[in-house]
């Protein structure tokens, strides 16, 4: 959040996973309320909430094998992404980064 908070000039975007467990409407739910818990947890910390977007993928992006312990772990996360925002683009398109 300090990052986030120091770079004001981005835009946050909270992807949300889940293992191969369960339902597949169950693990989209899961997914989606993981992206929005990291979300809240930003804006409590400051990061303004028109910056951040949120979505949840469920079980559609595994990273690990969901056949083993170790890669169901690795598939239940959260990842942040950063991209500038429209006044970045222009900025750096007019070369003045």
């Amino acid at each position: 959040a300090t990052t986030l908070n120091k770079y004001d000039d981005t835009e946050v975007l909270i992807e949300g996973h889940t293992d191969a467990d369960g339902a597949d409407a169950y693990n989209e739910t899961l997914s989606e309320s993981r992206a929005k818990a990291v979300a809240r947890a930003l804006q409590a910390q400051g990061v303004q909430a028109g910056r951040i977007s949120t979505m949840g993928y469920g079980e559609t992006q595994p990273v690990g094998d969901n056949a083993s312990a170790e890669g169901k772990t690795q598939n239940r996360r959260v990842e942040v992404a950063i991209y500038a925002n429209k006044q970045m683009k222009k900025a750096a398109e007019r070369g003045e980064l």
